[in-house]
């Protein structure tokens, strides 16, 4: 028996250098320099914006592009998020307000807890409510929030390659300190009480528990989607023979939630979808658009990469 448990023991012990291995580091000299120039490019389009906003709309779209570039080489989780987050609100300056929603989306779904987003996603949302054509603006201000709300976005914006190494981390110190409690004569097993047991299991499973709300949120975030081109919802999957189901078109930026999907009668890939913030009626017509109209905020490979995924 205390073989086995020597030989286990061993084993613990021997993962840990791996567990707690860097992973690869980016080029932060590169990524330095597509930043600034895209800090640049949008500093210039707010500055053309005070004097001609016309003008300034393809400054902010330029601007979006190379800040989407930056999302090319090898990028921290918050650092995704910031860049995203970024890009969103030159998307929204530019009156796009499609890409602007889907970058502020996927930016939330990486690190919620991100400077501003909260408020470039407020105020994406009350634009397309307001329809107004030219913001001024890709801030809103908002509300404080709760505490609940606070802590749930500082979780869920903890790196994730780190909340697995504290979790696995955590879970072999945990069976290592039972074994050697387990191997120790009495007198020495008692220096190692519960409390120690109780610690490294918290360590274990706190992450675990973060680790497992960031994986129920991006599996949700599949069935969601964001309108980039406005399209007619219509009762079948074509467009020949599919009435308009939706009482008006679905504009650029609109957040909806998938419910079906399938091939339809023109051979396309068809979405059935229903605004996400609401449910539909029991007797209401299907929604089907073209799936081409709109893009996922999470495609499939998306959760389990945690790199921001194109616009697709």
């Amino acid at each position: 028996m205390k073989l086995h448990a020597i030989a286990l023991l061993a084993i613990c012990l021997a993962c840990l250098p791996a567990l707690a291995a860097p992973g690869p580091r980016p080029n932060n000299e590169v990524t330095a320099d597509l930043c600034s120039a895209a800090n640049i490019l949008f500093d210039h389009a707010a500055d053309v914006q005070s004097k001609d906003p016309t003008a300034a709309k393809p400054l902010f779209a330029r601007a979006a592009r190379e800040y989407e570039a930056v999302l090319s080489q090898p990028l921290s989780q918050s650092a995704q998020a910031e860049v995203l987050t970024n890009a969103g609100a030159a998307h929204h300056l530019s009156g796009d307000l499609g890409l602007a929603m889907l970058d502020l989306r996927r930016a939330e779904l990486l690190s919620p807890a991100t400077p501003n987003l909260r408020e470039r996603l407020l105020a994406a949302r009350a634009a397309l409510k307001s329809e107004a054509a030219t913001p001024t603006s890709a801030t809103a201000p908002v509300h404080d929030t709760g505490i609940w709300e606070l802590t749930r976005s500082l979780a869920l914006s903890a790196p994730r390659q780190w909340l697995w190494r504290i979790a696995a981390i955590g879970y072999v110190c945990f069976w290592s300190t039972l074994l050697i409690r387990l191997l120790l004569p009495s007198p020495g097993a008692a220096r190692i009480g519960p409390a120690w047991l109780i610690a490294l299991g918290t360590l274990c499973v706190i992450p675990a528990i973060a680790l497992a709300g960031m994986h129920v949120r991006d599996v949700d975030a599949q069935s969601q989607a964001v309108v980039l081109v406005e399209s007619i919802g219509r009762a079948e999957p074509d467009n020949l023979t599919g009435v308009p189901s939706s009482p008006a078109p679905f504009k650029p930026g609109t957040e909806l939630r998938i419910l079906d999907e399938r091939v339809g009668g023109d051979g396309r890939s068809w979405l059935r979808v229903a605004q996400a913030d609401a449910s539909p009626a029991p007797d209401e017509l299907p929604i089907w658009i073209p799936e081409a109209v709109a893009a996922r905020v999470a495609p499939s490979h998306f959760a389990s990469s945690h790199s921001a995924p194109s616009h697709k």
